[in-house]
């Protein structure tokens, strides 16, 4: 609220929203240009405003200097590296064009805590259905952009990410499954959709290709979803 102006009060809780758009009230560049708006509170006071402002550029500094990935010194004591991790994985597993850090990316930093990548949203431009970026299944969308390309430097984030790919890889099939069920759950919504709109023959922009039915678009899916994991893997194992 308002009155959290200082001490413990002033650290959290803030949503962030990374959008070159800049259409919040209250923004900022970062030094390397990450474009963050506030999104809550929707007015922050200038005392809040000051403190985000300077704990970003402390945390971007730490990111970029020398010492980024000494345990004492680092970046790490201002960014949650486990949360990077993990939106490092949903991101590049969908290659997302939007997952790069310049729109649609969500940041928190809670009371006493640091920054940390939040929910997750906007796929439309992810698992192949974007004839503007190579529609492969092979290939970095996100490593070597902004933050993550000097993450991806820290030998702490790669025993991390290496970790907690291994854990979920296991796990893979189960997406596989729900996505299945949840077609089934919305086949006659499906139905209905495109006798409403009759678009599964056209290409509608940035679709690199109309598979002719809702079945081949699933399927077309799935096996772009299990072919970026198998190159992943190999990819994330040898990092």
């Amino acid at each position: 609220g308002s009155a959290d102006n200082e001490g413990e009060a002033i650290t959290g809780g803030y949503l962030f929203e990374i959008d070159e758009r800049m259409g919040e009230e209250k923004k900022f560049l970062t030094t390397r240009g990450i474009p963050i708006n506030v999104k809550d509170p929707k007015k922050p006071t200038d005392a809040q405003f000051e403190y985000v402002l300077q704990y970003f550029e402390t945390a971007e500094a730490a990111l970029y200097g020398t010492d980024f990935s000494d345990p004492s010194k680092g970046y790490g004591n201002y960014i949650d590296l486990l949360s990077f991790v993990h939106n490092y994985i949903i991101q590049e597993l969908s290659r997302n064009v939007d997952g790069n850090m310049r729109l649609s990316n969500f940041l928190v930093k809670e009371r006493g805590g640091r920054i940390a990548h939040s929910h997750v949203w906007d796929f439309d431009l992810a698992l192949g259905n974007c004839d503007y970026i190579s529609t492969s299944w092979q290939g970095y969308q996100i490593k070597n952009v902004r933050w993550y390309e000097r993450m991806t430097q820290d030998p702490e984030f790669i025993s991390l990410l290496k970790k907690e790919w291994q854990r979920l890889y296991s796990q893979l099939y189960k997406v596989e499954d729900h996505v299945r069920d949840m077609a089934l759950l919305i086949d006659d919504a499906q139905k209905r959709n495109f006798k409403r709109w009759p678009i599964l023959n056209q290409i509608v922009w940035p679709n690199p290709v109309a598979h002719g039915s809702y079945e081949a678009e699933l399927e077309y899916m799935l096996k772009y979803l299990n072919e970026r994991a198998r190159w992943l893997n190999t990819e994330i194992m040898n990092m």
